[in-house]
């Protein structure tokens, strides 16, 4: 956590800096339930020095752990891609699915960063996928990194 919030007068980080906290923090999830979770943490090159809200996907994969893969299986993807001008982030599992309407505070907060930060252009959204499980996509401006 400490190296997640060091340089935290910011509110944004470099997107290869999150993601190694990231992986740390799935690491962290993954031990306690060894061999039975699959986690895949990926970026293209042009995403991972762009910038980001810090901690803006930990607690989507939270979420993905505490509700979707709640029995301690399962697989979890996380994608950033940079796109015509936009970083597109997708947080996706293979668990139990998604209940529309039932936002917490972590995916009520990510949205209010998102609108502060962003305005109208960045998006969140939540969906069931069809083969089973949840995949929350988030698309931001593209900046680079020293911006």
């Amino acid at each position: 956590m400490r190296a997640a919030l060091a340089g935290a007068q910011s509110p944004y980080a470099r997107v290869r800096d999150e993601l190694d906290w990231l992986r740390s923090y799935c690491a962290l999830m993954c031990e306690r339930q060894p061999g039975r979770l699959q986690v895949t943490i990926a970026a293209d090159d042009t995403a991972e020095v762009a910038r980001m809200p810090r901690l803006l996907l930990q607690p989507l994969v939270e979420n993905a752990f505490r509700h979707g893969l709640a029995d301690g299986r399962g697989t979890l993807s996380v994608t950033l891609n940079s796109v015509a001008g936009d970083l597109h982030c997708t947080v996706s599992d293979n668990g139990s699915g998604y209940l529309a309407g039932r936002e917490g505070v972590g995916l009520t907060n990510v949205r209010e960063r998102l609108r502060l930060l962003y305005g109208a252009r960045a998006t969140l959204n939540i969906a069931a996928r069809p083969e089973g499980g949840t995949q929350v996509s988030v698309w931001l401006p593209l900046e680079p990194a020293d911006a």
